[in-house]
């Protein structure tokens, strides 16, 4: 019996394993994309675009153009954060955000990676850090099944 609760102990924890290097991978990857954009620009000529993912999410998209250090460059960003239920709401949004100035968030040394949008991944880092304790859980269980069961097999 106890050996089958520490197969499952241990199909657990390499599950949960892959979890957290999944979420892990996902956080460093995003957390990278913030980190690269150190600059920030003054965009013009902006060109806006409602894009549909699915039947119920829609979200901004534009494309730009910006100068740094007397050199042109365009760049397209696709909004991730607002997700729009609809077409009209995703439009309302957009007549709001013509009327500000736009900046956009660029890498220094190759100014050609740039984004309107610089967010900080907290969703991504939460999973990792809530998985991260999961994996702690399982491997606790783990070790002490593993304590439980030798100390049967020498009591025996």
């Amino acid at each position: 019996m106890i050996k089958k609760l520490l197969t499952l102990r241990i199909i657990l924890l390499a599950i949960t394993g892959g979890i957290f290097c999944w979420f892990a991978f996902q956080t460093v990857r995003e957390g990278w994309k913030y980190v690269r954009l150190d600059a920030q620009a003054t965009v013009s000529d902006v060109k806006w675009e409602v894009k549909m993912l699915s039947s119920s999410h829609y979200a901004l998209f534009a494309t730009y153009c910006y100068m740094v250090n007397g050199q042109e460059f365009i760049g397209q960003t696709l909004f991730s954060t607002p997700c729009y239920p609809n077409h009209y709401v995703a439009e309302n949004d957009l007549k709001d955000r013509l009327e500000k100035k736009i900046e956009t968030w660029y890498q220094k040394k190759h100014p050609a990676f740039s984004s309107l949008q610089k967010k900080f991944p907290k969703k991504e880092l939460t999973n990792t850090i809530l998985t991260f304790g999961v994996l702690i859980y399982f491997y606790l269980i783990h070790g002490l099944m593993s304590n439980r069961l030798f100390s049967e097999i020498s009591e025996s």
